[in-house]
């Protein structure tokens, strides 16, 4: 038997493969709860979220509005759409994080330009620069995947000619 089967509170069936934790069932039952989620009851008695789920387990799951997934869940999780979930959720943090790195980087760097930066300037930016959006080119500068030089060329053409090469 490789397989178990769990219920909700609510008496809602679910079958996971052998192994599976309070995280599996939390993304079987939707993204959006795995994602959410902080504790588990297992028939009544709180556990820790890598305890494996037994045949007939009912699993209350304990969500939290500003909880997210953990990188460390990978180490313990066994359904694919769990890890998926997980990676994806954990990928899109970091991104943020350095396009919030970037955003800074970028308030830097308009300054350093002979012209007062509007919304208009970072689109057109963006367009030169064969970017997806603002976010897409905060993140490029916050992963140093352009150089300061490159982002104000972008934001004002012909702003750098004057600049030495090794300025940058």
């Amino acid at each position: 038997q490789d397989r178990i089967f769990a219920f909700t509170p609510k008496g809602a069936l679910f079958q996971l493969p052998k192994g599976a934790t309070p995280v599996d069932f939390a993304f079987a039952v939707h993204t959006k709860l795995g994602a959410q989620t902080v504790g588990a009851r297992i028939n009544g008695r709180h556990v820790p979220l890598r305890t494996p789920l037994a045949n007939g387990d009912v699993v209350e799951i304990i969500k939290g509005k500003n909880a997210e997934p953990q990188l460390s869940w990978l180490g313990f999780v066994v359904t694919g759409k769990a890890r998926a979930a997980i990676r994806r959720a954990v990928r899109l943090k970091e991104r943020a994080e350095i396009a919030e790195i970037g955003r800074k980087l970028f308030d830097e760097i308009a300054t350093k330009v002979p012209a007062r930066i509007g919304k208009k300037a970072v689109r057109e930016a963006v367009k030169r620069l064969e970017l997806l959006d603002e976010e897409d080119l905060m993140f490029a500068i916050g992963a140093a995947r352009l150089s300061d030089r490159a982002v104000m060329e972008a934001l004002v053409p012909g702003c750098t000619a004057d600049i030495d090469e090794d300025d940058d």
